[in-house]
């Protein structure tokens, strides 16, 4: 709640509480003073405040994804298994269109190749969600049986609505990890949409020179707050990256509006595995030497927490990294300590 109210919202107030008004007038003051300090409220905390009670509490806006109903837009790689670095991996492909796209699929080939035909994994798994008035349709195929330390080039979409622009990743060779070939990750949190502009353009020249193998964000991806809009400016602004290195993630404060909704529809990520809730956004995988334990530290009323359950999925990670002599790497947006009130 903002501490003060501006002279237009306070106007607004007193104009309602005027005794010579009517109740359809005092209505209309009542609603006049929610905008104004939904507006105020939105500026201070940096997302879209009137658009979601309008959408949300109201029911009354939509927020389409996008402007053309079947271009594929908002790609975004991710590591499909539990072993980045093995002799053949998979990696998926998350795409964002309007509307529903009959025989999408993701296509790709060996640049080593020739460029040969396009191999297809065959339909594609779809999702979408109502949160914010939200309204898109969110692809997921996964491209299996990569070789080791190959070149790929992929496309998105389908034969009779038409394809992305083609993308290149290259796989991670077998001796990734290694004195001979240094693992490089680019790892960050807490970004956003404002004032990142030189912070994409740095990420995005890094991995055009291939200087980077792949990126862990921990949470904290565009700060969309339940401003749904957001959610596509921010993957749109990713793309250059996100489409050529897989952007593996764990949840933040700013994704827990209506329960990590968002979040869990839009990023694919690996799943915990046998044993462990198939909902869970607590995750693993190794590249190599380097065992990664991602793990979830938000809850959807925005504070801190660590479950009983998690802590033994972490600890068996550990065990198990532990056995194969890797090194440990565990990532989540809260720190464990901080100096922070």
């Amino acid at each position: 709640m903002p501490d003060r109210l501006s002279q237009k919202t306070l106007s607004a107030f007193s104009l309602a509480r005027h005794p010579s008004y009517d109740r359809s007038k005092v209505k209309a003051g009542i609603l006049h003073i929610g905008v104004g300090m939904a507006k105020e409220m939105g500026q201070r905390l940096k997302f879209n405040l009137p658009n979601i009670v309008c959408a949300d509490l109201l029911k009354l806006c939509v927020e389409p994804c996008c402007a053309l109903p079947f271009a594929p837009e908002q790609v975004a790689l991710s590591f499909a298994g539990a072993e980045a670095i093995a002799p053949t991996t998979a990696m998926a492909a998350t795409w964002v269109t309007l509307r529903p796209t009959p025989g999408a699929s993701v296509e790709f080939r060996a640049v080593a190749t020739g460029l040969g035909e396009w191999a297809s994994p065959g339909t594609e798994e779809t999702t979408t969600y109502v949160l914010g008035g939200w309204v898109g349709v969110i692809h997921t195929a996964t491209m299996a049986n990569l070789t080791a330390g190959t070149r790929y080039e992929y496309r998105v979409g389908s034969l009779e609505h038409g394809y992305s622009p083609s993308f290149n990743f290259t796989t991670l060779p077998l001796n990734a990890g290694t004195a001979e070939r240094p693992l490089k990750v680019l790892s960050l949190a807490d970004m956003g949409t404002e004032h990142s502009e030189h912070t994409v353009a740095r990420m995005a020249a890094l991995v055009a020179a291939g200087e980077v193998d792949f990126v862990i964000h921990y949470g904290d991806l565009g700060y969309a707050d339940g401003d749904e809009p957001r959610w596509d400016v921010w993957a749109r602004l990713m793309q250059p990256i996100a489409a050529r290195v897989a952007y593996m993630t764990t949840p933040g404060n700013h994704e827990c509006m209506g329960n990590f909704t968002a979040y869990r529809h839009r990023y694919t990520m690996p799943k915990a595995g046998g044993g462990w809730p198939h909902d869970a956004m607590y995750y693993g995988f190794s590249a190599g030497a380097l065992s990664l334990t991602m793990l979830d530290s938000e809850t959807e009323i925005n504070t801190a927490n660590i479950g009983v359950l998690q802590v033994r999925f972490a600890a068996e990670k550990l065990r198990a990294a532990n056995a194969r002599k890797q090194f440990l790497v565990v990532a989540q947006h809260r720190p464990l300590y901080t100096s922070s009130r």
